[in-house]
Formats: structure tokens, sequence, C-alpha cells
């Protein structure tokens, strides 16, 4: 199996989420993982984008992201 760095954001993401502490920190390990899914895979970043909305609706990590679909 290769690891990808998508995959190594999303992991830490979920690790940070199920500590319940360093939210920000899942915010920007889901924003990461979003990017790099972009190049391949949009239907994974807006799952990114609802993993974020989950975490903190008001996230300028969330509006950041959605401007990477169409610049």
């Amino acid at each position: 199996m290769i690891i990808t760095y998508d995959y190594a954001y999303y992991n830490r993401g979920i690790t940070y989420i199920r500590l319940k502490k360093y939210l920000h920190n899942a915010l920007v390990d889901f924003y990461k993982a979003g990017v790099l899914y972009l190049e391949n895979n949009i239907y994974n970043a807006l799952l990114y984008v609802e993993a974020m909305r989950s975490i903190d609706h008001s996230s300028p990590l969330i509006d950041a992201l959605l401007k990477k679909f169409n610049p």
C-alpha cells in the first residue's frame, strides 16, 4: 500500500479530532489534504470541505479551499 501525503494529512486530522483538542490543526490538515485531492479527485476534496465545516463552519480555511476549486 502506498501512503500519499493527502492520506497522511487526513489521518492526522482524524487523530486530532479523536483527541478532542488541536481542532485548528485538524482544520489545517484537512485543508492540505483537500488541496492535494484537487489534483485528482474533486469529490474527495469536497468531502474535506464538509469535514472542516463540521469542526468550525466559520473557518477561513473553508473559503480558501473553495476558492481553489475555480481559481
